[in-house]
């Protein structure tokens, strides 16, 4: 008998996806961006089951969360089947560092100056230098102030928001942002390793309200939490902690870490949808884990009950569906030989 979800037969898109999974095995933190195109899934390494798949979200400038917005970033199910992003991360108007040398970095040198010169100066700066910004000799035709406006209307077009930094957009800008978390976490406690990375990412983060799970994941990115829960983090033994469910004699096995939780509850088809049936137990090793009898064949759907309160997929199982309600229902497919 072996568990699963519904997965196509094996492509050339495996091979990425195996040395992104041994990287992992070897204590390499994988962040990956999803991809760019919402009308497209993600692909390797983006598709590897163990790496963090990012994808992204807009803050529209804001400070409410209610007003974010997502960014068109790949999502969906993979070739294996899994659901993919995990997380969204920013990925509109992040100010990053021009690379020096380029064209682009001249050219934004000289817009700059030229919007931060004085009247005085400004007329003698702009026929010194305005060939170097490409801005064509009708430039030295104009007065003063719509010289100046034109200078603006370059910088925002070319989203040039300082001398030698660009606003830039894509899942390749919230991928590094995801990962300088991860370096965060590890200033806190260099004992942990992918996997508890991984889970303290998924179990901080916070789903946008209004918009489709399947298009975020576990939600957006949360830097503090992330790092807080990194510092206190104690349970290391990823191999026992953190894994799907697994088959060990007659039973399958759930775990789930959640150093917080008072109670936890295994709820879905397996038990009738019932929250007392299956309770899981904390363990001496400080996961949860519950049991239940090997099934007969087929697809069963399953979530996670916290404290009575809390809803969620199983964040160790990728193989998930939309539970019509805003979120997922985990899926566990169980196939007799």
């Amino acid at each position: 008998m072996s568990l699963g979800g519904d997965r196509d037969e094996p492509t050339a898109e495996s091979t990425i996806n195996q040395l992104v999974e041994q990287l992992i095995m070897d204590g390499v933190v994988v962040t990956v961006a999803a991809g760019n195109s919402s009308d497209v899934r993600s692909i390797p390494p983006a598709s590897a089951p163990s790496a963090i798949t990012v994808g992204g979200y807009s803050d529209e400038n804001k400070f409410s969360p209610e007003d974010f917005d997502l960014y068109h970033s790949s999502h969906g199910l993979t070739a294996d089947g899994l659901v993919k992003p995990e997380l969204i991360a920013p990925g509109m108007y992040v100010a990053a560092p021009i690379l020096p040398g380029t064209s682009t970095y001249e050219i934004a040198e000289v817009l700059s100056e030229l919007s931060k010169a004085p009247d005085y100066l400004f007329g003698s700066l702009l026929n010194e230098i305005y060939a170097l910004a490409k801005l064509g000799d009708e430039l030295l035709d104009l007065d003063r102030e719509t010289a100046r406006s034109r200078i603006g209307e370059e910088l925002i077009q070319r989203k040039i928001v300082a001398t030698h930094y660009q606003h830039v957009d894509g899942t390749s800008f919230a991928a590094p942002i995801a990962a300088s978390v991860v370096a965060q976490m590890y200033e806190a406690n260099q004992l942990l390793s992918p996997p508890t990375v991984k889970n303290i990412l998924v179990s901080t983060a916070t789903r946008l309200g209004g918009h489709a799970a399947i298009r975020q994941g576990f939600g957006v990115l949360n830097a503090r939490s992330a790092v807080d829960l990194a510092k206190k983090e104690i349970h290391l033994n990823d191999e026992v902690i953190n894994h799907a469910p697994r088959i060990f004699g007659n039973e399958i096995v759930f775990r789930f870490h959640d150093d917080t939780a008072e109670r936890v509850a295994l709820v879905g088809d397996l038990n009738g949808w019932d929250r007392q049936t299956t309770l899981f137990e904390r363990s001496t090793d400080g996961a949860w884990e519950a049991k239940i009898a090997c099934q007969p064949s087929g697809k069963y759907r399953y979530k996670l009950l916290i404290d009575d309160s809390r809803w969620t997929e199983d964040p160790s199982h990728g193989f998930k569906e939309d539970d019509g309600l805003g979120g997922f229902n985990s899926l566990l497919q169980i196939e007799r030989r």
